[in-house]
């Protein structure tokens, strides 16, 4: 059974007494699938590829700690305060802001979508792949033209319990890296797609714009979805580390604790569950 693997940074709360507290995760991760192209590749017969088998990537570096607005690989990190009527939020400048979210914090990592076409992977998992012109849509360059599947994390989390404990101005946020400045926030994608169900799907209009984001609508994926007792139902993996991540900490586990979110990609044997990952 293939799955695609995805990984984040868990979030902590930095006490004034030293211990760390880790932030509730809510809401499940949204992972969207997205088809950006640009009108010249367009025009030059160019379409979207599905990713192939053993293909994986990195976005995002867990030793940033700077920001510059100029560069399209920071600017895929965005921290959006959510407000608590549910409304959208406003995205901050990549990292932890130094006021209160009372919806939440949601971080958002985006991939690169333009690849050499050669190579699965690359000795910084970044390499092989490119942003286009535009970060979220604009042309891909020479070195990258062959255009994938864009890829976008939401992850939200509860920062607004902490709100008693901390002070106007404070950031008292921490990732399970050590960064205190967010900037390091990254996403992993390790490919566990049937490339030519997805390839399919691509191709599919009931799974791009006609489908405004609704996977239900997309025929390819129908045969597979679960409905909510049948999630319910799926298997998870239990931790292999054997070490404590959550709760009230005296220091960060380990020194790179990451959040494992498993995102089922549909085969052509089984039906998987999609949560909210659509193309479109």
């Amino acid at each position: 059974m293939k799955r695609d693997v995805n990984v984040v940074p868990k979030v902590y709360f930095h006490a004034e007494n030293g211990s760390y507290i880790s932030v509730e995760q809510v809401g499940g991760v949204n992972v969207y699938y997205q088809q950006r192209i640009d009108h010249t590749e367009l025009e030059a017969g160019k379409t979207i590829q599905p990713f192939p088998p053993g293909f994986r990537m990195l976005a995002g570096d867990t030793d940033r700690r700077t920001y510059d607005n100029t560069s399209l690989a920071d600017r895929a990190i965005e921290y959006v305060c959510l407000p608590a009527n549910g409304a959208d939020g406003v995205a901050s400048s990549g990292g932890f802001p130094n006021h209160t979210c009372l919806g939440g914090l949601q971080i958002r990592v985006r991939f690169p979508s333009c690849w050499d076409g050669e190579n699965l992977d690359s000795a910084d998992h970044r390499s092989h792949v490119a942003y286009p012109s535009m970060l979220d849509n604009g042309y891909c360059d020479a070195s990258h033209p062959v255009r994938i599947m864009a890829l976008l994390y939401e992850v939200t989390w509860a920062v607004d319990h902490f709100d008693h404990l901390r002070e106007p101005g404070d950031q008292p946020f921490v990732l399970s890296s050590g960064d205190e400045t967010g900037y390091g926030w990254h996403g992993d994608f390790l490919n566990g797609w049937d490339t030519e169900l997805l390839r399919t799907a691509i191709s599919e209009e009931t799974c791009g714009d006609e489908s405004h984001g609704d996977i239900n609508l997309c025929a390819t994926f129908k045969p597979y979805l679960l409905d909510a007792e049948q999630q319910n139902r799926c298997p998870t993996i239990p931790s292999k580390i054997g070490e404590q991540v959550d709760g009230i900490l005296s220091a960060l586990p380990g020194a790179s604790s990451t959040m494992v979110v498993s995102i089922p990609a549909p085969t052509a044997n089984a039906a998987r569950r999609l949560g909210r990952a659509w193309l479109g």
